[in-house]
């Protein structure tokens, strides 16, 4: 049965009943048009589909930029503010070992690497192999950068060996001629020796200087062999201030009356020693070398100075002497074997010298002509674990009046 039709205003969601009964349309809600709030949702829709495809390609390239750092050759190890391994990649965690993230690099540092300076350079790995060391900051804290040097080190270390070994053949001819000049005189000297009228004392004096051309035979021989060897197999931790020592009391013996050598250093005193890495005698043969060089050529009122000093890495050697100084027509070849401008010399000192300080990754050079007198410059890299100083050795010296 169909309802009565109801004569009562039809209800309008958008009118209020008035107190009389009737009714009042109500103003329309702001943004309540349909087509304002189509425009707004199509625009979020917008919004928010850039922000997912940033989302995405951000994503995208920092999956990028992983797999490069995975693919690098080198470690990479980025460090916190507080020096805390933030992150590495694979290359990272096979030279230094795990765990990495979140150690510190102290830590790290002290397990991973032979030396602990932390400096950057060539490090060694608890592993034997050689690595170089780069770091930059980044933000609060700094990027390291690992790179395998170890095959190119040993290629340097076999191109000096192949160097010097072409050098002993270009010095054969030479070597000849250089060992059979005492070797005849000590024939001389000891078949005079042997001659009846001579007196005892006479012929006493004859063999002693027999025994000197052996002698200096002998050193020839040593010399030739440390410069084919360079520093030898046998490395060791040297501390600066014994090797001097040591290289001062050998120097006594080989000032003359009037010389002197003094032995100077420019590095603050310190607890902890400074040291070297390489083969003691090789080092103190090299250093006493330059002295000797400088006494024989500055003569008998000769004044050698050795002044030592740190710079960054390396310790450098100034040695001086206050003699007439390099001649320019052999100064550009005053370290190949044989040049001397001495009647008695070897021309061996200075090559073996520079032959020694290059096998320990160091040099050796002649510097420019002063007013007076020769200067040769020797540097040597320190071990990566030395301080910062050195303890004093300033005012060593020899001297004979």
């Amino acid at each position: 049965m169909p309802l009565p039709k109801s004569t009562a205003t039809e209800f309008d969601p958008f009118t209020w009943p008035s107190d009389a009964g009737g009714g009042q349309r109500l103003a329309s809600w702001p943004g309540g048009n349909s087509s304002s709030q189509s425009a707004q949702a199509a625009r979020l829709r917008e919004a928010e589909s850039r922000a997912t495809a940033l989302a995405e390609r951000n994503a995208e390239l920092a999956g990028h930029l992983a797999g490069l750092l995975e693919a690098l050759p080198a470690g990479i190890v980025i460090l916190d503010g507080d020096g805390r391994v933030q992150d590495c990649n694979s290359t990272a965690s096979d030279f230094l070992g795990e765990p990495l993230r979140g150690c510190s690099w102290a830590s790290v540092r002290g397990r991973a690497l032979s030396d602990v300076s932390g400096g950057q350079g060539e490090l060694t790995l608890s592993d034997g192999r050689t690595v170089n060391l780069t770091h930059k900051p980044v933000g609060p804290g700094r990027a390291l950068l690992f790179t395998d040097v170890t095959e190119q080190r040993q290629v340097r270390e076999l191109l000096a060996r192949e160097r010097r070994l072409a050098s002993l053949g270009e010095m054969a001819a030479a070597l000849a001629h250089q060992l059979r000049t005492p070797l005849s005189a000590a024939l001389l000297y000891a078949e005079n020796a042997g001659r009846t009228e001579l007196t005892a004392e006479r012929g006493q004096e004859l063999l002693g200087k027999s025994r000197q051309c052996l002698r200096d035979m002998e050193q020839l021989i040593s010399d030739m062999l440390h410069f084919a060897r360079g520093a030898g197999t046998a490395e060791t931790t040297i501390e600066v201030a014994e090797l001097m020592n040591s290289v001062v009391t050998m120097a006594a013996a080989v000032t003359r009356d009037g010389q002197r050598v003094h032995v100077h250093d420019r590095i603050p005193d310190i607890t902890q020693p400074l040291t070297l890495t390489g083969n003691r005698e090789v080092l103190g043969g090299a250093i006493l070398n330059l002295i000797t060089n400088a006494l024989q050529h500055a003569g008998p009122t000769a004044e050698v100075t050795v002044a030592l000093r740190r710079n960054g890495l390396d310790l450098e050697m100034l040695v001086t002497d206050n003699g007439p100084g390099v001649d320019p027509a052999i100064a550009g070849r005053i370290f190949d074997p044989f040049v001397t401008s001495r009647p008695d010399g070897t021309g061996l000192g200075l090559s073996v010298s520079r032959s020694v300080a290059r096998a320990h990754r160091g040099d050796l050079k002649l510097l420019p002509n002063t007013a007076f007198g020769a200067s040769f410059l020797l540097r040597l890299p320190l071990s990566k674990g030395s301080a910062q100083t050195v303890e004093a050795f300033d005012g060593m010296e020899t001297e004979k009046s």
